[in-house]
């Protein structure tokens, strides 16, 4: 009798451990309590600061500039779009309207935020969206930071990277085979007494010869040089210098009136003369 007394004990015991393991309830992450919550964790956007200024959108004049309710016309920083009459002007404007016309918004400011015209610098947040970051990730601009107004400065480089690689907007591939093996961009002595240390040396990397003619360089400031009559032989290099001088197979000459190109860091970027991406450069 007491052997059936213990083993009905024992049963019991069984039955009540397997009733609490069903009650409870199971996660899916392998019975680990679950990660902390991010509203903005999978949105690839920084974290919006608190306590921002809002207004509304009254007008979009361009592509990285536009006008507010409270009568500010802000600059958006980090960014450069094109400008009028440069290739994808007119569907950085349209993206911008259409994303931000008529619609309230918030505003973050850098370390400075007026410029030498008088105009607001500052990043742009719609909802939880930084806009400056967006249109950079449409391949719509190319990241431009400029001291001490670079709070965003990688988050916007690995925008642009990401835009490059994906070949969209400003970064939709030509079929030219040029790459920008290399720019002098610090030479000896002052800048201005030696533009033609500063230049920027291109290759064909194909086995046809390119015609650069009516090809576009550009700096990350939208400063821009428009190749003359110029081919490019396979695996020929080609210089462009900033000063003046004569141009030979080899060699052209921008023949601007200063440096070209920062010596703290500047980017370029070559197109063909239907504005499409043939090669970047950066440092």
């Amino acid at each position: 009798m007491r052997r059936w007394l213990i083993l009905g004990i024992l049963l019991l015991l069984v039955l009540s451990a397997c009733s609490d393991e069903e009650s409870t309830p199971k996660s899916d992450n392998g019975g680990q309590n679950p990660p902390a919550s991010n509203n903005n964790s999978n949105s690839g956007y920084p974290i919006k600061p608190s306590n921002l200024t809002s207004a509304k959108v009254t007008d979009v004049v361009d592509g990285d500039t536009l006008d507010l309710d409270n009568g500010q016309r802000v600059r958006l920083i980090g960014i450069n779009t094109p400008e009028r009459e440069q290739p994808f002007y007119e569907e950085a404007s349209d993206f911008l309207k259409k994303r931000l016309d008529g619609k309230h918004v918030e505003i973050e400011y850098d370390q400075e935020d007026t410029d030498q015209y008088g105009r607001t610098l500052a990043y742009i947040w719609l909802g939880d969206v930084l806009i400056n970051q967006e249109i950079l990730e449409q391949g719509l601009a190319v990241a431009y930071s400029v001291p001490p107004n670079a709070r965003y400065e990688q988050v916007f480089l690995a925008a642009e990277q990401g835009a490059q690689s994906a070949g969209v907007g400003l970064w939709k591939p030509a079929s030219a085979e040029l790459i920008i093996r290399f720019i002098s961009y610090d030479p000896p002595g002052p800048d201005d007494e030696n533009l033609n240390g500063e230049y920027v040396e291109f290759q064909n990397k194909s086995t046809a010869t390119v015609d650069m003619t009516g090809f576009t360089l550009e700096d990350a400031a939208n400063n821009n040089y428009t190749f003359g009559s110029v081919t490019v032989a396979p695996e020929q290099t080609l210089r462009l210098y900033s000063g003046c001088g004569s141009d030979t197979y080899n060699a052209v000459y921008w023949c601007s009136d200063g440096p070209v190109w920062n010596n703290s860091g500047d980017s370029a970027i070559l197109r063909d003369p239907d504005g499409l991406y043939i090669a970047a450069y950066q440092y």
